[in-house]
């Protein structure tokens, strides 16, 4: 019986959540544009990110889909960062590190350094977790690299990791 609700229950809360995210996607409730959707999202991300993770998680995967239908490479990696750091609270590093390495692409596809460089880190961090800490550093090394790329960022919590 304890299966069966709770099977009910993941099923209601991914119809709910990809309701509300056409709803979202669709509505012109407040004459809102696309931009102010999305930074409504990523609002609402910051807002529910430390304390409720599986609602961050509705908007990050609204994030995410918008980014995919619309074709913004850097939004898309930027959601699934967001969404790696939603399993690394939760102390979830096996799952978080899937959207990491998915925005790490992405961002070394487009030579974008800042978020090369925070993905590095964050991938780091999950090895420091896990106690392989070779690897560890072998990421922190190349999240130095990319923020010493990158003009006027001083990479000093890089330092502080490795």
């Amino acid at each position: 019986m304890d299966q069966f609700f709770n099977y009910l229950l993941r099923e209601l809360f991914k119809f709910f959540g990809w309701a509300l995210f056409f709803l979202t996607l669709t509505s012109n409730t407040l004459g809102q544009n696309q931009d102010q959707k999305l930074e409504f999202w990523k609002t609402e991300v910051e807002r529910h990110l430390d304390s409720n993770t599986d609602s961050a998680r509705v908007y990050i995967q609204e994030i995410v889909e918008y980014s995919k239908i619309v074709g913004d490479s850097l939004e898309l990696a930027e959601g699934l960062r967001l969404l790696g750091n939603s399993y690394w609270l939760e102390g979830n590093y096996q799952m978080a590190l899937e959207p990491y390495i998915d925005a790490l692409r992405i961002y070394e596809d487009v030579d974008n350094m800042l978020g090369t460089a925070l993905v590095y880190n964050n991938i780091g961090e999950i090895y420091k977790k896990q106690n392989k800490l070779n690897t560890s550093l072998e990421y922190h090394q190349k999240s130095l690299a990319a923020k010493r790329k990158i003009e006027g960022v001083q990479p000093l919590m890089s330092y502080y990791n490795i």
